[in-house]
């Protein structure tokens, strides 16, 4: 399968950030990928990162067609799910589907310090979390430990609108997750050959396995460098796979 190669628009304006989108479809490139964070530090300037990732992703496929939108990652561990829920599906609306998100655990204590959860519960509150949005998407009630409510009505727009596929971003214990939930995990910080490695020790890959109720595993992997561009590959082959569930 070709892979799909998407563009993180880094950039030290809004010009900048701009002209680097206007490039990435001159180039027949498949799209734009965002991130997510909260709190202001030196590796995230204003239009690095500091923009809401929602708001600027949708500024963007309004100016620039492209096959695909994305969010690479989502802080859920941060983020009210009903919000969260709304966010999406409005951001699947104005890209006519063209988009994904995922959800990751969030990278810096800062975040969570802001939010006023520990830093060390974020892992159990991304398990939840994943679980919540997707009963606010189908507009069910939810009861847990970090968020509860009751709902006699569905989360406009969700109600009218498919969400975008949902991935989770991670390492090894987001992979788990994502086998557990469905999703489709992205390696962060692991190249493909670290994955391809880590997966004779962590998955086995083989036929049969899809009668054990484990769910395809999609790829979504950074790419090294594309010369004078910051870029992200997102290569989706279908697998069966199956993981060893010792220590989980």
């Amino acid at each position: 399968m070709k892979p799909l190669i998407g563009v993180s628009p880094f950039g030290a304006s809004r010009d900048g950030v701009l002209n680097l989108a206007k490039q990435t479809a001159e180039a027949g490139l498949d799209g734009l990928i965002l991130g997510d964070g909260f709190v202001s530090t030196p590796s995230f300037p204003i239009w690095s990162g500091g923009v809401d990732c929602f708001v600027e992703l949708a500024w963007l496929a309004g100016q620039v067609e492209l096959p695909t939108y994305g969010i690479d990652a989502v802080v859920l561990p941060a983020r009210d799910p009903r919000i969260l829920a709304k966010q999406i599906c409005s951001l699947s609306a104005v890209t006519g589907g063209r988009c994904h998100v995922a959800l990751s655990a969030g990278f810096w204590a800062e975040d969570a310090q802001l939010f006023g959860y520990s830093f060390p519960t974020r892992g159990a509150r991304l398990d939840e979390g994943i679980r919540a949005l997707q009963a606010a998407l189908q507009g069910e009630n939810f009861g847990g430990q970090f968020w509860s409510w009751e709902t006699s009505l569905p989360i406009s727009p969700c109600h009218g609108v498919p969400a975008p596929e949902l991935w989770l971003s991670g390492a090894e214990a987001t992979m788990h997750r994502a086998l557990r939930y469905g999703l489709a995990w992205q390696p962060t910080r692991m190249s493909p050959r670290r994955w391809t490695e880590n997966s004779h020790q962590d998955v086995g890959v083989g036929a049969g396995v899809q009668s054990r109720g484990v769910p395809d595993l999609h790829y979504a992997g950074r790419a090294a460098r594309i010369p004078r561009r910051t870029a992200r590959s997102v290569c989706r082959p279908r697998r069966n796979v199956r993981f060893n569930r010792t220590g989980l």
